[in-house]
């Protein structure tokens, strides 16, 4: 009896288990779960135990993002600010700048008054020569009663009355350096600014002088105010010969007839702004050959003055004062002393010629500060392209001196367009 139990047991249980269907052991049913791709056709899915659900145990989209903080769209971005709430810099807002790059006709009109008249007691000299021209020794009495007028009698005789009136107007030499004019083809580049919030930005020039003009204003009818045959300022000018150089210009110049004129690049600022902007390109250099330029502009003006009669000034002084037969009538049949005093004569002439052109070295240079205003007249094409530079109405936007002679003050103005 003892041996037979066990077995019995197992075989009443193993009888019962093959009858009864397996139940879960939670409320999971198993005809809730059928699916036959899965499972095999017509079997069930084993319960687990474990009720569905988050496997975080909590909601799938209403939790933290990865970093902690808040929903993914609603952190903290790279620089510090909310990545869709606001500029990326910060909230500053980038500059803006008028776009100067292109090729520009410019004009510029000098004053160089002040470097033809303040040096070397120019004045004084030219203003002694005319006071003797007009019979008018300064000698102080008695000699003046007695010298003036054997000097207006020697004037009368030798001194032609066109060169008495000529060199009256060579007296006011400065008024001959008051405008200057320069036409110029202008070339601008202009770099982006180092950063976007920067006002202001480089700008780089490069120039090239078409032709050099002296404003001679006796040729005009009714002066500043003259519109036909040619209005001014077409009917002041006079041109002088210009050489444009690519190098600078050797000591004691070139040698040449024209006057010889070497630019250098220049650089500059632009500040921020559309459609208008102010610019300034600083510290440009311009060398020219002054001292040619100086008797240039005399033998210019003498050719004028004298219609053609004498080109040059030097030529116009010795042929208007008859230094020889100035010195036979005053030394009568003295031989010696009439060598003398037409030696003496000439050296005079030549002498006012050479101080007159002693004002200027061979080589000197304009250096100055140059303003604009740069303006888009088309600002409705939404391209911001500046169209002027400067208009010459604007006053004193040349401001320098030249680099040698006494530090001369240089002013002007200028204009440029496309």
């Amino acid at each position: 009896m003892g041996r037979i139990g066990p077995w019995a047991v197992a075989c009443l249980i193993l009888t019962g288990c093959e009858k009864d269907e397996l139940s879960p052991v939670s409320d999971f049913m198993g005809t809730d779960c059928e699916d036959v791709t899965n499972c095999g056709e017509g079997s069930y899915k084993l319960d687990s135990g474990v009720v569905q659900g988050d496997v975080d145990g909590g909601v799938i989209d209403a939790g933290a993002d990865r970093d902690g903080g808040g929903t993914l769209d609603g952190g903290v971005g790279r620089d510090g600010g909310p990545r869709d709430g606001g500029p990326r810099d910060g909230g500053v807002v980038p500059s803006t700048f008028i776009n100067v790059v292109g090729t520009y006709q410019a004009e510029y009109l000098f004053d160089l008054s002040d470097y033809a008249f303040g040096l070397g007691g120019i004045a004084s000299d030219l203003d002694r020569i005319n006071e003797l021209l007009q019979g008018r020794s300064h000698l102080g009495q008695p000699w003046e009663f007695i010298v003036d007028p054997i000097l207006r009698q020697i004037v009368d005789d030798y001194i032609p009355d066109w060169f008495v009136q000529f060199f009256n107007t060579i007296n006011n030499i400065a008024n001959l350096f008051t405008d200057i004019e320069a036409d110029a083809i202008l070339n601008v580049q202009q770099d982006l600014p180092l950063n976007p919030t920067d006002t202001t930005t480089a700008i780089h020039g490069n120039e090239t002088w078409s032709a050099f003009y002296l404003r001679w204003i006796d040729q005009c009818p009714q002066g500043r105010q003259t519109t036909s045959p040619i209005p001014y300022p077409q009917c002041a000018q006079v041109p002088i010969p210009i050489l444009n150089r690519p190098t600078p210009i050797p000591v004691g110049g070139t040698g040449g007839v024209e006057v010889a004129v070497y630019i250098p690049p220049f650089d500059g600022t632009l500040n921020a702004g559309v459609p208008e902007a102010d610019l300034v390109f600083e510290d440009r250099e311009v060398e020219i050959e002054m001292r040619k330029f100086v008797l240039l502009v005399l033998d210019t003006v003498t050719n004028i003055v004298t219609g053609g009669a004498q080109p040059t000034f030097r030529g116009a002084l010795l042929n208007a004062v008859q230094c020889q037969q100035l010195a036979n009538q005053i030394a009568q049949s003295n031989a010696a002393a009439a060598a003398a005093l037409n030696a003496l004569c000439v050296g005079l002439i030549n002498g006012a010629v050479d101080a007159i052109a002693d004002i200027a070295t061979d080589v000197d240079a304009l250096e100055f500060d140059q303003y604009g205003h740069a303006v888009d007249t088309n600002p409705q094409d939404g391209q911001n392209r500046a169209e002027i530079l400067q208009v010459q109405s604007a006053p004193d936007t040349i401001d320098g001196r030249f680099r040698l002679v006494g530090s001369s003050d240089l002013g002007g103005v200028w204009e440029a367009s496309k």
